[in-house]
């Protein structure tokens, strides 16, 4: 993956929606999430590791940005990057590869190209989104899909709420579209049910278009949207549209203030856990990133080199950080429905390598 890779996975992620003229779901609330740690009694958070996946020619086909993945009902696990839009890589549960998930094409039951992925509310199905044709197909452990109508509009992140909701994000493309945080569609029919963002809100067109959303299905049922190029987290109710924003003060994440500078941090992940903790994962440039970047051209394993992690968690109660710790991966997304963390790395040969990390919080009942 290089240092170009790691912006577009997760820094251009900025809408192409059409922005209706009025309405009522602007933020209702700003809270500010101090930088510093804090006790949590009781807590107890730990990050375990789990069997390294990859190191072998075939490991190839999930490096890059866009990294995907999804633990399926009979242990499998569904691999797809950007390195080959056309196909997913499916690993036996040891790591083995056993195949590649291929359906390409436009017609009904196939695909043309992967633009993100996600899965049910009860992880029993994969949802794809193919950029190709413009729809969401849905596809079973035994590779069944099901495609749906186009949907008009060129989602590159969503989240499955039910099997008639998905919250997307998509491609800024319009002027017009500048303020639009994310959209709620019915795949079934394809059709818009409603916009969420801020219609007074206007964005430098630059700016905009190095900014993004990551969404994540909350337990209680909202929806965590972070923006990608800034430690900013929106906090959506899809029923009432209503929104909380969440700022982090983190002096090491500063404001985006020029979308050409280089480098800057990566807000790649946001996900939550069952006991009320979201989990963030950044990518930051390491002190001598232009030290390696200087003087060579860049190897898809130097990013390894150049960039760190930072994984947080956050206690959504008390909006305040209980952990953090800096990696020398990167913690590039998660497994759904596992929610284990994908860390990505490299070999001394150069081959890339993904490594499952299980976050577990343990609160003592008193």
């Amino acid at each position: 993956m290089t240092v170009a890779g790691l912006v577009r996975q997760s820094g251009s992620l900025a809408l192409a929606l059409y922005l209706p003229a009025a309405l009522p779901n602007a933020v209702q609330a700003q809270v500010v999430v101090p930088d510093d740690v804090r006790d949590c009694p009781g807590c107890r958070v730990r990050l375990t590791e789990g069997r390294v996946l990859g190191a072998t020619a075939e490991s190839a086909l999930f490096d890059g940005s866009g990294l995907y993945s999804w633990r399926a009902p009979d242990g499998t696990l569904w691999i797809h990057s950007e390195t080959a839009r056309d196909q997913i890589q499916v690993l036996a549960p040891g790591g083995r590869s056993v195949r590649e998930f291929r359906a390409f094409g436009e017609g009904p039951g196939e695909f043309s190209s992967v633009e993100s992925m996600a899965c049910s509310k009860d992880g029993g199905t994969l949802w794809i989104f193919d950029g190709g044709a413009g729809r969401f197909a849905r596809v079973t452990d035994a590779g069944e899909v099901t495609t749906l109508p186009p949907v008009g509009i060129p989602v590159e992140e969503f989240v499955v709420l039910s099997d008639s909701l998905i919250l997307a994000t998509g491609r800024l493309r319009t002027p017009e579209d500048l303020g639009l945080d994310a959209v709620l569609i019915d795949p079934r029919s394809g059709q818009r049910i409603a916009a969420i963002g801020q219609a007074a809100k206007v964005y430098n067109a630059l700016i905009d278009r190095h900014r993004g959303r990551v969404p994540a299905r909350l337990p209680d049922g909202r929806v965590a949207l972070g923006h990608t190029r800034e430690y900013v987290i929106d906090i959506v109710d899809p029923g009432s549209l209503a929104r909380e924003q969440w700022v982090r003060d983190a002096p090491w994440f500063p404001p985006l203030r020029d979308p050409r500078a280089s480098p800057t941090p990566v807000l790649a992940y946001v996900g939550a856990l069952l006991e009320g903790f979201l989990v963030t994962a950044i990518l930051v440039p390491e002190d001598d990133y232009a030290d390696l970047l200087a003087g060579h051209q860049t190897r898809m394993e130097d990013s390894v080199r150049m960039w760190d992690s930072i994984v947080e968690i956050i206690d959504v109660s008390t909006r305040s950080v209980v952990h953090r710790e800096r990696r020398d991966d990167l913690v590039v997304g998660a497994i759904c429905p596992t929610g284990e963390l994908i860390a990505q790395g490299y070999t001394e040969s150069g081959f890339p390598v993904l490594t499952p990390i299980t976050v577990t919080v343990t609160l003592e009942r008193r």
